[in-house]
């Protein structure tokens, strides 16, 4: 594994074009009916330990915060994190992972590694069986306290199983707008950084859940050329994403 980190640039995805709220000049009156629904679907239902959600009426009873942590807006991108770090970064680089150790003879992951068999990602062969982040961990958690953390695997999978979703622009910027069976809706902005955020087809949203050998974290991809979200094969850990938080109780 030795070297086997280098700066981390997300790829983006180019020469897409959106599916928007606005409409032509000479079409105002549907212009003004479009924009009322996208503001419609950013609708707060609540609020819990001063966070708004959505009720979105899951079998779980999640309730899922209207804006991304870091965000002061439903379509602001908020803070890119690496995975199981609670202060943001513009710039990740492997070697800068707060979990990762590299010395003249050995390099690895110092948390977070459930099984080292035959794959050689802890340091010195470590592992400690944890596939979840702690709470400490969880900058979800860390930042909006309560009982708000980042979604799980399985977390992502009841989201998808329960709602519908597609590509949508809000405030001019492109994401996917999920919707529940209530009719109540979540929107996800796409964007890595702010270029990207005016301009976004892609989006990557952490999950808090790892895969078996620690080398790299599972997560929410939406993509304008799918029309839909969907939990990726696990991510490096390094990378920089956006989180969502979720809320099990009210």
């Amino acid at each position: 594994m030795k070297k086997r980190f280098l700066l981390f640039m997300l790829p983006l995805v180019a020469s897409l074009s959106f599916v928007s709220c606005e409409k032509e000049d000479d079409n105002k009156d549907d212009q003004v009916q479009t924009d009322k629904t996208c503001m419609e679907m950013c609708t707060t239902f609540g609020e819990t330990n001063g966070v708004e959600y959505v009720d979105l009426g899951l079998p779980s009873g999640n309730l899922w915060a209207t804006m991304n942590v870091g965000a002061d807006k439903i379509e602001a991108r908020g803070n890119l994190y690496a995975w199981g770090e609670t202060s943001p970064r513009e710039n990740f680089i492997g070697c800068d992972y707060s979990y990762y150790k590299e010395t003249e003879s050995a390099d690895g992951y110092t948390k977070y590694v459930p099984s080292d068999e035959n794959n050689n990602v802890g340091f010195e062969g470590f592992s400690d069986g944890k596939y979840v982040l702690d709470l400490v961990d969880d900058v979800a958690h860390v930042q909006l306290g309560g009982s708000w953390r980042i979604p799980t695997r399985c977390d992502y999978e009841e989201l998808i199983a329960n709602c519908t979703s597609e590509w949508v622009t809000y405030e001019g910027v492109g994401g996917c707008k999920i919707t529940a069976k209530n009719g109540k809706s979540i929107f996800l902005p796409a964007g890595w950084d702010e270029k990207s955020l005016s301009n976004g087809v892609n989006g990557i949203y952490w999950a808090s859940t790892c895969n078996e050998s620690g080398n790299g974290a599972y997560a929410l991809d939406i993509a304008e050329n799918e029309n839909k979200c969907n939990i990726t094969d696990p991510y490096p850990r390094t990378y920089g994403n956006c989180v969502r938080a979720v809320c099990p109780v009210k």
